[in-house]
């Protein structure tokens, strides 16, 4: 991963993080198998892809339910990631749902008097 690549993250548990690492061994380093619980951890848009690539198509061949569920589960994360910072999505929101907040604060009064006001437009 060169160091100006975006990164986005994405939150694993220690089952899902354990049950990908077989299959995508180049990405055991990010995936924090030592550390108990779930974590967030950042991948590349192109990781992310083929993450969710690998993962649905080692469900069939899953082991246990456990396997198949936590596979099930990284799919779905990925994709929805890919999905949300994607080409043309990264970090935009969409006019119809963006708010402006504003934070007005009245001087030389004392205790200090402040309104947030949110608008649309």
């Amino acid at each position: 991963m060169a160091p100006e690549e975006s990164t986005f993250p994405l939150r694993l548990t220690e089952a899902q993080r354990r049950v990908i690492a077989p299959l995508l061994p180049h990405l055991k380093p990010h995936l924090l198998l030592d550390q108990p619980k779930g974590h967030t951890v950042r991948f590349t848009l192109a990781q992310l892809s083929e993450m969710a690539r690998v993962c649905q198509s080692a469900v069939p061949q899953a082991a246990t339910g456990m396997e198949r569920n936590s596979l099930r589960l990284v799919v779905h994360a990925a994709q929805h990631a890919v999905e949300k910072f994607g080409a043309g999505m990264i970090h935009r929101i969409p006019v119809g749902e963006r708010l402006y907040q504003f934070k007005i604060t009245l001087q030389g009064i004392r205790p200090p008097i402040w309104r947030r006001i949110l608008v649309k437009d």
